[in-house]
């Protein structure tokens, strides 16, 4: 690494393993029961972000959805970092957007239930408001 450093490149790159894992997502991801899956979370989430963005007008301004990948953007152009940090806070994991930290993306598991997904949104709610707060006090302290 010293000598060369683009000797290293990957570190599962080629590897038997990896590759054998590789195949396994790929099968799963092809059955009828995960397309299905995503169909229906696709569904909820849609129907769920637009519940929100009328709950938070002011603050989440655009949802941007291709299935299970979504894009939230918020009026506040730090918002999609505040967004991450209120989510955080509640339990989920997502990241800001580093072209635009106004927008957070949103990727849920492509396996989670139902359930899971009405809880995330439940807990996305709770966070667009801890978000919008955060946003508006350091507004305020600047």
């Amino acid at each position: 690494m010293q000598q060369d450093g683009f000797a290293y490149t990957s570190s599962f790159n080629g590897t038997e393993l990896g590759c054998i894992v590789a195949a396994k997502v790929l099968d799963i991801l092809a059955r009828k029961t995960t397309l299905d899956n995503r169909d229906m979370l696709t569904d909820v989430f849609a129907s769920g972000l637009r519940r929100l963005q009328a709950r938070h007008a002011d603050f989440l301004v655009e949802i941007r959805q291709c299935g299970v990948i979504m894009g939230l953007k918020t009026a506040h152009p730090l918002g999609g970092q505040a967004l991450m940090q209120a989510m955080l806070h509640h339990g989920v994991w997502c990241m800001m957007a580093d072209f635009d930290q106004s927008v957070l993306q949103f990727k849920p598991n492509l396996l989670m239930t139902k359930a899971c997904a009405e809880d995330v949104l439940k807990r996305l709610d709770a966070a667009l408001t801890e978000a919008a707060s955060l946003v508006k006090t350091v507004a305020a302290v600047h």
